[in-house]
C-alpha cells in the first residue's frame, strides 16, 4: 500500500516543515542576549544527549540546509509567495479539524472559509485572496491541541535533522500525519506526492525567509542552544495560547508573528 510505504517520508517531511515553520522565534541582533538569560523554566533531562545532536544539527544547517536556503531565494519573491499561499491553503483541512478540537468555532470558520475562497478563486491555494478580505491566516496542530487541554510540554528534545521540539509535539506530529485528510484524499493518484512537496517547500521557505534573523540570533548569543531552546519554548506556549501573551506568559519577551509578515 502507497501510504504504508511513503510513512516513513511523509512523517520526516511534516516534521522538517514544522521544525522550520516553528523555529524558535529570532530576535534582532538588540534582543539576543535576552534570551540567554531567559528565566523560562525548560525541563530538559537529556541536555547532553540535546546538546549533541544540536551541534550535528548546526553542521548539517551551515552545509546544507542553509545554503539550499539562500539559493532557493534567488526565486523572485513573487513565485517563493505563491509557494507558500499554496502550502499553507494545502494544510487548511488539518488546521480546520484542530480549531473545531480545540472547540474554538470563531476560528474554524475562518479557516474553512480562507480554505474555500483561496481554492475556488486563488488558483488552489496559489494566491492567499482570503487575507485581503480580512480573513488572516493561523496555524494550529495536534501539539497545540494537545497543550489546549493541558498536556504538558514534556521533556525538551532535538531532533537529528528536524531540530526543537518536546515529547507532546513530537507525538503530536505523528498524530497529524494519521489525521491529515490531505495525503488519504489524494492517494494513489497523480498528485499523492504532492502533500510531501508542499511541507519541504513550505520549510525551505520559511528557512529561507529567516536566514538573516537565525544568523544574527546564532552570532549574539552567548549559547546559542539555551537561547533556541527557551525561544523555541517560549513560541510553543504563545502559539498554544493563540497568541494571548498573559495566558502564554511569553509577554516578557518580543516574540513577532513571523507567520503575520515575513520578508522577502
Amino acid at each position: 500500500m502507497v501510504l504504508q510505504r511513503t510513512f516513513p517520508v511523509l512523517l520526516a517531511a511534516s516534521l522538517l516543515a514544522s521544525a522550520c515553520a516553528s523555529t524558535p522565534k529570532p530576535e534582532t541582533s538588540a534582543t539576543a542576549p535576552m534570551a540567554d538569560s531567559s528565566e523560562a523554566s525548560v525541563y530538559d533531562p537529556l541536555e547532553g544527549v540535546n546538546r549533541a545532536v544540536f551541534g550535528f544539527n548546526e553542521v548539517v544547517d551551515k552545509v546544507v540546509i542553509g545554503p539550499v536556503a539562500r539559493g532557493y531565494g534567488y526565486i523572485p519573491y513573487p513565485i517563493r509567495d505563491r509557494i507558500r499561499d499554496f502550502a499553507r491553503n494545502l494544510a487548511s483541512p488539518l488546521v480546520f479539524i484542530h480549531d473545531l478540537a480545540q472547540g474554538d468555532g470563531d476560528r474554524a470558520l475562518v479557516t474553512f472559509e480562507r480554505f474555500l475562497v483561496n481554492t475556488s478563486m486563488g488558483g488552489l491555494g496559489l494566491v492567499d485572496i482570503a487575507s485581503q478580505t480580512g480573513l488572516t491566516y493561523h496555524s494550529e496542530d495536534a501539539g497545540q491541541t494537545l497543550g489546549r487541554y493541558g498536556v504538558g510540554s514534556g521533556p525538551y528534545l532535538v531532533l537529528p535533522i528536524l531540530g526543537p521540539s518536546n515529547a507532546r509535539d513530537t507525538i503530536g506530529k505523528v498524530v497529524d500525519w494519521f489525521i491529515d485528510p490531505v495525503p488519504y484524499a489524494l492517494e494513489d493518484t497523480d498528485l499523492q506526492d504532492v502533500p510531501f512537496g508542499s511541507k519541504v517547500a513550505l520549510g525551505i521557505d520559511t528557512r529561507q525567509r529567516y536566514d538573516k534573523a537565525i544568523r544574527d540570533l546564532r552570532a549574539n548569543s552567548i549559547d546559542f542552544y539555551a537561547a533556541t531552546r527557551d525561544l523555541y519554548e517560549q513560541t510553543r506556549r504563545r502559539a498554544i495560547a493563540n497568541g494571548d501573551d498573559a495566558a502564554s506568559g511569553a509577554g516578557a519577551v518580543d516574540i513577532p508573528d513571523y507567520d503575520a509578515a515575513s520578508p522577502n
